[in-house]
């Protein structure tokens, strides 16, 4: 279905930002985050002056996923594409302890190129990526019927990138989704998670990751499904990086799979 209602929406690539607001709102009403795994955040109590970040925010999914569980929530939101960071910053305008940075998070400061994917006209942007190879492999003929090659086009968008330990915050919750970056963005990010051990949702793919190899020693992966944490797994499209401290605290149903 997925595959199909992707292969049709190209052909209107004017309802772009209708579908996006359609599906925020639809959210909003129903009270369900975009991705099932921010449902740990209802489980979990954090300290009041802490933070939560969101990278690579796109279009404020994770921003009003925070904000159904943790409504309060002091909000650090990273989106380097400038069309979706001016967006962001209008639709958020009224909200209240939200700062958003127009720059991406690395292990490495400096100016990159961020590779936007665009097909017929729609605009991928939620698969943008500072690896090229990255924007350009996930549309093929497996996610879309009747692809054609040539019809795809990477644009090309300069951005700054900076890395996270260079700035004054005391993170409680960090959501990564860089589209195959990740581990860059933890790098970069390295001593303020050994810090505060914040906990982390990142982006994975098929259940495989070698990022606990880098993560401060006590993190353990946890996929989030049927609304019970299943500890010691890895989630086909995210896990959730949690210490022993976090499991202790966490009142939802968890289930240890080590």
């Amino acid at each position: 279905m997925k595959k199909l209602l992707r292969s049709m929406q190209v052909l209107f690539p004017w309802m772009l930002e209708f579908k996006f607001s359609l599906q925020m709102l639809y959210r909003r009403l129903v009270h369900v985050p975009f991705e099932p795994d921010f449902e740990v955040l209802k489980h979990i109590s954090f300290a009041q002056d802490m933070c939560y970040i969101d990278v690579g925010c796109n279009r404020g999914q994770s921003i009003d996923a925070i904000r159904l569980y943790k409504k309060t929530a002091n909000i650090l939101a990273f989106e380097p594409n400038v069309d979706l960071y001016d967006k962001l910053v209008i639709h958020f305008k009224k909200s209240g302890n939200l700062q958003f940075y127009n720059f991406g998070l690395s292990e490495t400061a400096g100016e990159f190129k961020l590779y936007l994917p665009v097909y017929k006209g729609w605009i991928f942007d939620g698969l943008a990526s500072f690896s090229k190879k990255n924007a350009e492999c996930w549309l093929d003929s497996k996610t879309m019927y009747f692809f054609k090659e040539e019809d795809l086009k990477i644009r090309e968008i300069a951005c700054n990138v900076r890395k996270l330990d260079e700035m004054d915050c005391k993170p409680c919750f960090i959501k990564i989704d860089v589209q195959g970056l990740e581990e860059s963005v933890i790098k970069g990010s390295i001593k303020t998670i050994e810090k505060y051990l914040p906990v982390l949702l990142v982006e994975t793919e098929d259940g495989q990751s070698n990022l606990i190899n880098i993560l401060p020693t006590g993190y353990l992966p946890c996929e989030y499904a049927d609304g019970e944490l299943r500890v010691g797994k890895y989630g086909m499209q995210n896990t959730i990086f949690m210490t022993n401290d976090h499991l202790a605290r966490y009142d939802g149903k968890k289930v240890c799979e080590t």
